[in-house]
């Protein structure tokens, strides 16, 4: 069966040049707007959503606010269209989740590449080859955005080089926007969500017996062992000193 690609696109013409160009790989249909993307899905799932920004009744941004909030949807990875000057339009909709810009007027074989590596991306989501091992559930997106962040907090860690605009910076996000990001696909705060990653970290080593407290608050970035003994504590309900035996 051949992945599906729903086409996005209130001008004829470009609507109908996609339609050629990816038909020989993909089953496409098309939508001259959001409104009616939105009525096609429920009978036509695509494996990618590739869309205009601009466009009459419901534009792109629009579209895909409403595809993110929505859990049956937020799963399908969406290709904006933008022109140049939309410069506005591009960051919003990389904070609310959009995959993949291509520039209008857009190189064929550079879309083409881009498709093809999302479709695939979650194909191997779906069959279990690329899985973030955490209590978040996973969809196509945001799976990559915590995988990113988690192996991002991994190599900073001991360095306790951990900030927000670091990490936004890393995401080419505003601040604003990576913590919108980030509450939205783990139910967090920047500030919970590192503190929460530095402490399961923290109970791996201890449980491991490779190293003592202090070594342990040392590697997770804390800035002494009284504060890391004490997070601990609060967060497990025993010291940290409790898991070495």
């Amino acid at each position: 069966m051949r992945n599906r690609i729903l086409i996005v696109e209130d001008e004829k013409a470009i609507r109908e040049t996609l339609t050629d160009l990816f038909s020989a790989e993909y089953t496409i249909k098309s939508a001259n707007n959001g409104v009616r993307a939105l009525e096609a899905l429920p009978l036509y799932r695509p494996h990618l959503i590739i869309s205009d920004i601009i466009m009459p009744d419901m534009d792109g941004i629009q579209l895909l606010n409403t595809l993110k909030s929505d859990k049956e949807w937020n799963d399908i990875p969406v290709i904006l269209l933008t022109a140049k000057g939309e410069q506005e339009d591009r960051i919003t909709g990389l904070e609310i989740g959009a995959d993949a810009y291509i520039a209008k007027p857009f190189d064929f074989q550079e879309l083409s590449l881009v498709a093809r590596n999302l479709v695939e991306l979650k194909s191997n989501i779906l069959n279990g080859s690329y899985t973030y091992k955490g209590e978040i559930e996973d969809t196509n997106g945001d799976t990559i955005f915590l995988k990113k962040l988690t192996d991002l907090l991994n190599e900073r860690l001991k360095e306790n080089k951990i900030s927000l605009p670091m990490v936004a910076q890393y995401f080419a996000l505003s601040e604003s926007g990576f913590k919108s990001k980030l509450k939205r696909v783990a139910g967090k705060t920047f500030l919970d969500f590192t503190r929460e990653f530095r402490l399961k970290k923290s109970r791996e080593h201890l449980i491991t017996q490779q190293y003592n407290v202090s070594e342990v608050a040392r590697i997770t970035g804390f800035r002494s062992v009284a504060h890391f003994s004490d997070a601990f504590k609060r967060y497990f309900g025993v010291s940290p000193s409790n898991l070495l035996v």
